[in-house]
């Protein structure tokens, strides 16, 4: 067995066992400010049972703020918006058949929200783009959310695919095996700085989902690829809420806006730092000269 595949499975084994690690989670309570005092049914439910210490799933108390932002950036209206929270909230993909693939998993809650991807599924609902790019699988939770956006456009007359990226040959659990849900996916393992281009070769991006770890080396490559092949318009989203300069710095190359969307999560102690967003008009992306540093936008990637 490769040495990739042995660390792989180390790590899942660690994460099986995430939920009984009650010491690391104190320290992340404490971390975000969440005391039993002023928050008793958040933290011991957090500290008791919650298997999540790495990356948090909540739903989202600020639906009102997601719909206004929809609509001032994705060419919907707010109604739409609301409607397609709503899509998301009631399929049955999303909600019970999520539910039976973690019934008996000691690694996942049994009920999985999915409010951090509510901004995902609503953009690619309103601008059904024929290839969203996803970098970043994890246990599949972004995946499905966008499969499923992706299989509503389809009944609405504009097909398209998902290409998604992990170098964890185990990623992706959630995703139940059936071709009525993953016709439309191409999952690759691999390092996106190895293989991205290749997978994404000829075919104009719609979105980018950005989500291996935010560095700059990271997001120079996967952004400048996504620029070179863009669709009108492409729409670049990553989750690390400025942690990293480099989305602001592109926005500021190209003279186009800097937007912030951050969820409130409802019932949880996480404080999200929320997600940039970039949409790039196709004659923009066409006349983007490279990073500026460089004169090229083939920087490396980690």
């Amino acid at each position: 067995m490769a040495e990739t595949d042995l660390r792989a499975r180390a790590r899942h084994i660690a994460r099986r066992m995430s939920r009984l690690r009650w010491l690391t989670k104190r320290k992340i309570l404490a971390k975000y400010g969440c005391s039993l005092r002023e928050e008793p049914g958040i933290y011991l439910r957090y500290l008791l049972w919650d298997p999540e210490v790495e990356s948090y799933s909540y739903d989202i108390a600020n639906d009102d703020e997601l719909c206004a932002f929809g609509a001032a950036h994705f060419g919907i209206t707010a109604d739409q918006a609301r409607a397609f929270l709503a899509e998301a909230r009631t399929d049955p993909e999303l909600t019970t058949r999520l539910s039976e693939r973690t019934r008996w998993r000691f690694d996942a809650k049994t009920k999985l929200p999915i409010g951090n991807r509510l901004l995902w599924y609503v953009a690619a609902r309103a601008t059904k783009p024929k290839l969203i790019v996803e970098t970043g699988i994890y246990e599949g939770l972004g995946s499905i959310v966008l499969l499923r956006a992706l299989e509503r456009n389809a009944a609405e007359g504009v097909d398209g695919r998902l290409v998604s990226l992990d170098f964890d040959p185990l990623c992706g659990f959630l995703v139940r095996d059936d071709p009525a849900l993953t016709a439309r996916w191409t999952k690759v393992i691999g390092m996106s700085s190895d293989l991205l281009p290749d997978v994404v070769a000829g075919e104009p991006i719609g979105l980018l989902l950005q989500d291996t770890p935010h560095t700059e080396e990271n997001q120079r490559h996967e952004f400048g690829v996504a620029l070179r092949q863009a669709a009108d318009p492409l729409i670049l989203i990553e989750g690390s809420g400025g942690y990293c300069p480099t989305m602001g710095q592109l926005a500021e190359q190209l003279g186009v806006e800097l937007l912030h969307f951050r969820e409130q999560p409802k019932d949880h102690f996480w404080r999200a730092p929320g997600q940039q967003v970039v949409v790039v008009p196709g004659a923009v992306a066409a006349a983007w000269p490279g990073w500026p540093d460089d004169g090229s936008a083939t920087s490396a990637a980690a």
